[in-house]
């Protein structure tokens, strides 16, 4: 999975290089704001889902954000699943987008969606290991703590895919509504 987020960094390091050489863009009048970085934790309401912890962090335009993310169990997560009970950890990381309205406001809006890949494995070298694709989306509102500190609590869904055909469980025993927790330090928001 390393590779892989290295693969990603290189791919956005790559594409705002080209960006930047480019002497007509897309978007003239964009200016980027800013930067931030921070955790990023999510609390299950319902199921199977299992609690997760992670971070990420983006570069800052006008009202939204690029950036990347990663995100995994917080501690062995047992689902009960329809034939038995296993010990399953999943793991994903890849691309975050996210839009805020003025944040000149104490109290604002935000939103955000992870886009990324990640790995389902059976704990204790189980012959498990599932490449899946995870799509997480969220809004709430997010709070200026300080310039430099803001707190978004959210409310989102993990939906996740491409599990292995035949296996004991499905994306469905991954997916769920959750609670999250944003925390995002930087400066220029």
């Amino acid at each position: 999975m390393k590779k892989n987020q290295l693969l990603l960094l290189a791919f956005f390091i790559g594409i705002i290089t080209h960006v930047q050489a480019q002497e007509e863009t897309l978007f003239d009048n964009l200016q980027i704001r800013g930067g931030f970085g921070g955790p990023i934790i999510e609390t299950a309401l319902e199921g199977s889902l299992s609690n997760a912890i992670g971070g990420g962090g983006g570069v800052l335009f006008d009202r939204f954000f690029i950036g990347g993310y990663g995100m995994g169990n917080t501690q062995d997560s047992r689902y009960d699943l329809d034939e038995g009970v296993e010990r399953l950890e999943l793991g994903h990381g890849g691309l975050w987008l996210g839009y805020y309205t003025p944040s000149s406001k104490l109290l604002h809006f935000y939103s955000s969606l992870r886009f990324g890949w990640g790995s389902i494995e059976q704990d204790e070298e189980g012959p498990i290991d599932d490449s899946v694709l995870v799509l997480t989306p969220e809004v709430g509102l997010e709070v200026n703590i300080t310039s430099w500190f803001r707190l978004a609590p959210t409310i989102g869904y993990r939906y996740v895919t491409g599990t292995e055909s035949g296996a004991f469980y499905e994306g469905s025993d991954f997916s769920g509504v959750f609670i999250g927790t944003t925390l995002r330090f930087g400066a220029s928001f």
